[in-house]
């Protein structure tokens, strides 16, 4: 017979399992309203259960299971407009989350250039700029300081 405090811990993972669940859903539903509802409350909230939704979401967007994500080096390629002709390059081709760490690298070079590239991922539909800020979002919230 499991003790009550066993008990307690279970329906708090099942309870967690279940919020993470909608989280994830959230970010990736059909709806681009709910997607970016999600997004901005990950992105306002933070926390590691958002982190894990994030991921999870980018994992489903991407259909594999070992991916890699950013983190932060100081490395940089240095040319802003490179990494951007670079990273429309990738989402041209379906690519932007073959490697997700290498896509958020270039990201984080983009800078000010961020605006009209999301513009230009918007025009080629799809679940191209969810993706995109899905990984701007994760590298956010990774490299922000835990509360």
């Amino acid at each position: 017979m499991k003790s009550i405090w066993h008990r307690v811990v279970e329906q708090l993972n099942r309870h967690q399992e279940r919020m993470r669940n909608e989280m994830v859903s959230r970010l990736v539903s059909p709806d681009i309203g709910t997607r970016q509802q999600a997004l901005d409350e990950a992105w306002a909230t933070g926390g590691m259960a958002w982190l894990e939704a994030v991921e999870e979401a980018i994992r489903h967007l991407v259909g594999r299971s070992d991916i890699h994500f950013y983190e932060p080096d100081g490395m940089r390629t240095g040319d802003s407009e490179k990494a951007y002709r670079e990273l429309l390059r990738l989402a041209r081709q379906g690519q932007l989350g073959r490697d997700p760490a290498f896509a958020q690298w270039l990201m984080a070079d983009v800078n000010g250039q961020s605006g009209s590239l999301q513009e230009e991922l918007a025009s080629m539909g799809g679940m191209v700029l969810t993706l995109y800020r899905l990984l701007d979002v994760e590298m956010a919230l990774r490299t922000r300081p835990r509360k």
